[in-house]
């Protein structure tokens, strides 16, 4: 028995012997019957118990326990299952079943998370996600003993990580099942269809086209493009061999303000099984004002002209560049690149621009003279000598400019370092940092990039220089500049926006388009004058649909952000228009659309091999699901069947014993007869 400290054996003695003495001395000094002090010694061992209980006693004992293995079985339930597929699912199942056992067995489903149930919610099923598996049957295993993970799928993977770069369990092997035909079908798809997020009336722009052919050598292919379901271009495409494809491109030019719909439709082939990935559908904003932005550089440098290609692409701004020597004019938002603030001209021109409250961008190279900076921009740096060295940037999560598509979060992972200053800066007050440090691939708290407001003007700081090399990765890697270029433009959008956008009240959407079966969040953000997020307003969401009808949206208050959810939604486009009593007249509007094409019938076309990687990178083994003496090979052979037996200290307290409640009263009661016997209640 431990749990009671030394000092407390020697209190519960002491207490039960100046009891039992107090209370049998005069009896035991003028009789010393053996009954009497059998009496005595019943009620000092009570007492002494009974006293030990309050400092709560307990026992530890070595307990041997036997675990049997679990084989954890996940069915694929999403929606490129078909019906043949599910009866051959259901049939590996219960053959499973009948080897191992139904008590040493656990099945689930899965699509784009793993589900309990006999059944999952629709929206879960338009996506396969095999890296939820994996997780939850790593959280599984450090609870008990696995004898193995069996994965019965088609392979067709659309969200979460890659299985083949997946971190699996130790020392578990993964039986994987294929469903489907991996067998290449006729098929015509676009494969992709990327443009302008945003444009402007009269400026042309271009949409580029990926198609992609598989065994449809020689037949002529017809493209359709519908501006707001109008034909508005067709072009026709020769495929040749089993698989080719091809880029097309189409130029559009806007006539009118506001969300046009782009749809390219490929015609549909002979034989051609999966139709739904013949079309692809695109939204942009369409507007009519243009902002003018001056680069003004120090010294010629690659960065400047990363910079200007990425906002001249889209002709979403009027861009001029010049060296800070020459007569700058008037525009609405000036980036500065490589200027040391050592001449007063320079210094004369930063402190106008914020004086007329226009957009500043600061690019800060090892030329810039960081006092005089500071001084003029509201920084304290505190850093008398400043070191420069390579640092990778890391996009800080908690940024409420907008919100990354997974995609963009990876790519960000991965930019070539850049130049920056080692020094500490004390934020002005409503900073936002959008971009932090990243050291040795240890994200920090130190900001690679601010924007903050002094009174009308906006201002923004990157420490450092070398983004060129982040827009010719990009370009490198994706073909074409799709995080590089979006940022350079989202930033500057905020930053010539002014206070009235920082002041004001702001809709924030993931992106521009959901599945019909995806629910649509939203957030509402409420900023005070000081450009800080205000929580505590009241704010409004209303959604209008295309023909018209308008209804209220239910907000939930959330950190950094009222936030909606919106389900039920048909195929359309739609506008979400926000207001706030608090505020005025002010609103917000921004728009998005829902389309009947989940990405999870984009492809039908099963893909074994990345169950083989999963299969061979945990030892274990894959089959096809027709093929029932393979499955049970593996069964037999590649589960760990073998019983563990496990060691545990178990501990008993006091009320856990019958010991307690018995051995006390029973002491009690042996006093009482003897007493009783002696004559003596």
């Amino acid at each position: 028995m431990i749990g009671i400290p030394v000092w407390a054996w020697f209190f519960s003695l002491g207490i039960s012997s100046l009891y039992v003495g107090f209370l049998y001395y005069p009896v035991l000094k003028t009789n010393a019957n053996r009954l009497w002090i059998l009496a005595a010694t019943f009620r000092f061992l009570a007492v002494f118990f009974l006293v030990l209980v309050l400092f709560n006693p307990y026992w530890k004992s070595m307990v041997q326990r036997i675990e049997k293995p679990v084989l954890l079985v996940y069915s694929d339930a999403s929606a490129s299952i078909s019906d043949y597929d599910k009866r051959q699912s259901s049939s590996v199942l219960k053959h499973i079943k009948d080897i191992v056992g139904e008590k040493n067995l656990r099945t689930y489903l899965f699509g784009k998370e793993v589900s309990t149930a006999d059944s999952m919610p629709t929206s879960s099923t338009m996506n396969t996600n095999i890296s939820a598996v994996i997780k939850h049957a790593e959280s599984i295993a450090t609870q008990g003993t696995l004898s193995g993970i069996v994965i019965i799928s088609d392979g067709i993977v659309n969200s979460g990580t890659d299985p083949k770069f997946a971190l699996l369990p130790p020392r578990i092997p993964v039986i994987s099942i294929g469903l489907g035909d991996p067998t290449p079908q006729i098929d015509v798809q676009v494969s992709s269809f990327s443009c302008n997020t945003e444009a402007y009336i009269g400026n042309t722009f271009v949409a580029e086209a990926l198609i992609k052919s598989r065994l449809v050598n020689g037949k002529t292919l017809q493209l359709r493009l519908f501006q707001n379901a109008v034909l508005i271009s067709s072009k026709q495409w020769v495929s040749s061999g089993d698989q080719d494809w091809k880029r097309i491109e189409f130029d559009i030019k806007p006539t009118k303000a506001g969300l046009m719909k782009l749809s390219l439709e490929i015609a549909v082939v002979e034989g051609e099984k999966n139709i739904a990935n013949n079309t692809l559908h695109r939204f942009i904003k369409i507007s009519d004002q243009r902002k003018r932005v001056q680069i003004v550089y120090g010294s010629p440098h690659p960065d400047v002209a990363a910079i200007r290609r990425a906002l001249e692409l889209n002709g979403q701004f009027i861009c001029d560049i010049n060296p800070n020597s020459a007569t700058i004019l008037d525009a609405d938002v000036y980036i500065l690149h490589g200027w040391s603030f050592s001449e007063s001209s320079e210094v004369q021109k930063l402190k106008q621009w914020i004086n007329e409250g226009k957009a500043i961008w600061i690019f800060a190279t090892q030329k810039t003279q960081w006092t005089v900076l500071s001084s003029i921009v509201n920084l304290g740096v505190s850093n008398r000598r400043i070191n420069y060295q390579e640092v990778q940037p890391a996009w800080n999560t908690q940024y409420m400019g907008w919100e990354l598509t997974d995609q963009e979060k990876k790519i960000w992972q991965i930019f070539p370092p850049v130049m920056s200053p080692v020094l500490k800066i004390s934020l002005p007050v409503a900073a936002e940092c959008p971009i932090k440090q990243k050291w040795s691939g240890i994200e920090t708290q130190f900001p690679l990039m601010l924007h903050w407001n002094i009174d009308d003007a906006s201002l923004a700081l990157f420490l450092g220089e070398g983004i060129w090399r982040w827009r010719m990765q990009d370009k490198k890697n994706n073909e074409q500049s799709i995080v590089f270029d979006p940022w350079i433009r989202r930033m500057l959008t905020i930053l010539a926006a002014g206070n009235t956008a920082r002041k004001g009240i702001e809709i924030q959407l993931p992106k521009d388009q959901f599945d019909l079966r995806e629910i649509v969040t939203a957030r509402v953000i409420c900023r005070d004058r000081a450009g800080i997020v205000d929580d505590k307003i009241n704010r409004n969401l209303m959604l209008r649909s295309n023909d018209g009808r308008m209804r209220e949206i239910p907000l939930q208050r959330s950190f950094g952000g009222w936030k909606a959810s919106i389900g039920q939604i048909a195929p359309g486009e739609y506008n979400l228009i926000a207001t706030a009593s608090a505020l005025g007249n002010l609103q917000s509007e921004a728009q998005f659309a829902v389309v009947d094409q989940p990405i999870e019938t984009m492809n039908l076309q099963a893909n074994h091999l990345s169950l083989q990687s999963i299969s061979e990178k945990s030892k274990g083994g894959f089959s096809l699901a027709k093929n029932q003496a393979m499955i049970d090979t593996l069964l037999k052979e590649k589960l760990q069947t073998q019983s563990l037996m496990r060691m545990a200290i178990q501990t008993r307290h006091w009320y856990d014993s019958i010991i307690w409640f018995l051995g006390i009263p029973l002491l009690l009661a042996g006093e009482w007869f003897i007493r009783r016997y002696l004559g003596k209640w």
